[in-house]
């Protein structure tokens, strides 16, 4: 990573995130993580830590479920593919994993991206990549490191008939901006009919 400013913010919003619990480490990873923080080897530090599989998942606020008892408190997280839960009953805690299991073929496609200065740039994708992966093209595409990409999204918009544009919503980081488009004219042509 060339900019620095960027590299201590994740560096900060990662160690941040692995003491509240959001990212989850094993013993091991654990004690390699302290001792490149002891070090100051931030970039080493962020390399293992985007490995771990809880990393860059988006947590939910902890609720309050029925099962497997009443009132047991569960964390739900998103991410990776995967719909994650954790619930604590008593001292026990228990894990669930729903992956992906869809399987949708994978094309490439030219996906228009619209900048913030009003230019359009056309970015080569496959019909399956992610947001993330997305940007990373586009960040190609005008020279702009890959780092940056992070600094970006996608929003989903709709052209109005009197030629003004409407921002409908932000893209998450795991959707994949083709399909999402794809399910929405879908379910536009379904409800007009």
């Amino acid at each position: 990573m060339r900019d620095n400013i960027a590299l201590n913010l994740l560096f900060i919003q990662t160690l941040s995130d692995i003491e509240r619990g959001w990212i989850l480490t094993t013993k091991e990873a654990r004690d390699e993580l302290t001792n490149l923080q002891a070090h100051g080897n931030k970039k080493e530090f962020l390399e293992v830590a985007r490995n771990l599989p809880s990393y860059g998942v988006i947590q939910f606020q902890k609720a309050i479920v029925d099962y497997p008892e009443a009132n047991t408190q569960t964390s739900v997280t998103i991410g990776n593919k995967e719909l994650s839960t954790r619930t604590v009953v008593g001292k026990k805690v228990q894990e669930a994993r729903f992956k992906e299991s869809s399987y949708t073929e994978s094309k490439e496609t030219s996906l228009d991206v619209y900048l913030m200065n009003g230019f359009r740039i056309a970015v080569n994708a496959y019909t399956t990549e992610c947001s993330t992966k997305v940007l990373e093209k586009a960040c190609d595409n005008i020279d702009l490191p890959r780092e940056f990409a992070y600094y970006f999204a996608l929003f989903l918009m709709r052209k109005e008939n009197d030629g003004n544009v409407t921002l409908t919503r932000k893209l998450m980081d795991f959707e994949a901006p083709y399909i999402t488009q794809r399910i929405l004219l879908f379910h536009k042509t379904v409800s007009a009919v």
